[in-house]
C-alpha cells in the first residue's frame, strides 16, 4: 500500500533499564527532503547513522526526529530498627544483659 499523505505525528516513550526514552516524529509534505534529528546524549553519537537510514527510505518531506533519554535515579532506601527499650527493674534502675 502506497501513502497518499505525507503529513503525520507519532511519539512512543518506555524505559529499559535505568533509563527513559521518549521517540517524537513530525512529518509534513514538502518537495525535497529535510531531515532533522535531535537525540539526548550519549545517544547523539549515533545520529549520522540514524540520519542516513532515514533518507534510504524516505524520499521527500520534512521529517524532525527527536530522541529523549533520561537516567533515574533512585535515592538509596535506608531502614533503620527501632532497639526496645532496656527493662526496668523493680528498684527503678535499668537491667543491662
Amino acid at each position: 500500500m502506497t501513502l497518499a499523505s505525507m503529513t503525520g505525528f507519532a511519539r512512543a516513550a518506555g524505559s529499559a533499564g535505568p533509563w527513559r526514552l521518549t521517540w517524537e516524529l513530525k512529518a509534513v509534505n514538502a518537495k525535497g527532503l529535510d531531515a532533522r534529528l535531535r537525540l539526548s546524549p550519549p545517544f547523539d553519537a549515533i545520529e549520522p547513522d540514524a540520519r542516513a537510514k532515514l533518507v534510504q527510505k524516505l524520499t521527500r518531506g520534512t521529517i524532525q526526529v527527536g530522541f529523549t533519554a533520561q537516567r533515574e535515579t533512585t535515592t538509596p532506601e535506608v531502614h533503620a530498627r527501632a532497639r526496645p527499650a532496656p527493662k526496668q527493674k523493680s528498684d527503678g534502675s535499668a537491667a543491662c544483659k
